[in-house]
């Protein structure tokens, strides 16, 4: 007995350094969690799965990966989810398409942290299934939400209804919220339209949150330097779900063969395209991050205050956007905009409270 239990201490000591003994860990704990072998008590989820913290195991993600390998897994993407490497990159308009009062410019390098984005908008489906929950557990919100179908993204929430939905999703999947009322972090945000600011967040919770909109803009680059949209310098409808018109921007493809609708006026196929609502989520390609939908569709709720002026003063690492301002960050673009709304350094602002069928969010998460 003292030469097993010798034996368990040695072998648990050597895995937190090597991932060894592994085989006779096994043969002590198979019953710990109902006969998994798992020492640290997780449960298995219904697909076979490994349920954690939310967070995927690394044979689970998506990127693949193996587990005798040196990757990590608490970096593993969650489900749904795209891992965001830290890194600087270029903030604002480089191809020379908006004018200083777009709020575009300047240009500016930023440096972002490691976090994760979901690859789609939220669905409505998804939408239901944890506003149900929410409004079952003490939360209100000001809207129910609505889509042309289960699997189109959810419209129609302001902004005050995403943040609060995102804590609802949180606690739901029994992580850590993200926003209080509070700048001890004691009140869990779940009623009400509080104007919240950064000091009420706590950014290091392993719950759901909007994206900062530096965070978005880079993930929307995905990965490639200066270019206009999220797969190119180029769109077309079969990129992304907007309206067009033929008088629009040369980079608006429009057409099929791909000729500037601008050149093609006179043509059937390059004439006025009002979308009808909004398309599926991931009708369309992923950009170099795995993520679709950051170019149309709907416009995303992001984190930050609007400032037409805040490239001016923003800072270099991690920026949370202007301290106060009475508007919210909407970035993307949606199915009523034309291209030029889609770009990757397009912005745009809505009042927190308003809704409206071009408006949906996406979740981020903090590494």
């Amino acid at each position: 007995m003292l030469i097993d239990a010798f034996m368990k201490f040695a072998c648990a000591w050597l895995l937190s350094l090597t991932m060894g003994c592994a085989g006779q860990l096994s043969a002590f704990d198979s019953s710990d969690d109902g006969g998994s072998g798992r020492r640290d008590g997780s449960a298995l989820k219904a697909d076979g799965g490994l349920k954690t913290d939310g967070i995927e195991s690394v044979a689970d993600n998506a990127a693949g990966g193996d587990l005798g390998s040196n990757a990590d897994a608490a970096t593993a993407p969650p489900s749904g989810m795209m891992l965001i490497a830290a890194g600087a990159f270029t903030m604002g308009d480089q191809n020379g398409d908006s004018t200083a009062t777009d709020g575009e410019q300047p240009t500016h390098s930023v440096s972002v942290g490691t976090f994760f984005l979901e690859e789609n908008l939220v669905s409505y489906t998804l939408w239901k299934q944890v506003y149900q929950w929410a409004t079952a557990h003490g939360y209100k919100f000001s809207h129910a939400g609505n889509a042309p179908g289960p699997d189109h993204p959810v419209s129609a929430v302001s902004w005050f209804d995403a943040v609060k939905w995102c804590n609802a999703r949180a606690e739901m999947e029994g992580l850590a919220p993200v926003y209080f009322t509070d700048t001890g972090h004691t009140q869990i945000y779940r009623t009400g339209e509080v104007a919240i600011d950064a000091s009420n967040l706590n950014w290091g919770a392993s719950g759901y949150r909007l994206p900062t909109e530096a965070e978005w803009e880079k993930a929307a680059r995905g990965g490639a330097a200066g270019q206009r949209f999220p797969l190119g310098d180029t769109i077309s409808l079969k990129q992304a779900q907007y309206s067009t018109k033929p008088s629009h921007a040369s980079y608006d493809l429009q057409k099929d063969d791909g000729v500037p609708c601008a050149s093609n006026s006179a043509e059937t196929s390059c004439e006025t395209v009002t979308a009808s609502g909004s398309a599926p989520v991931g009708s369309f390609a992923p950009n170099g991050y795995g993520l679709r939908d950051m170019a149309g569709n709907l416009l995303e709720w992001i984190w930050d205050r609007y400032s037409a002026t805040y490239y001016a003063s923003s800072p270099a690492s991690d920026p949370q956007g202007p301290e106060t301002g009475g508007l919210r960050t909407v970035r993307g673009g949606g199915w009523m905009d034309h291209a030029d709304a889609l770009r990757c350094a397009a912005r745009d602002h809505r009042g927190p409270a308003l809704f409206g069928a071009d408006v949906g969010f996406r979740c981020a998460r903090s590494n």
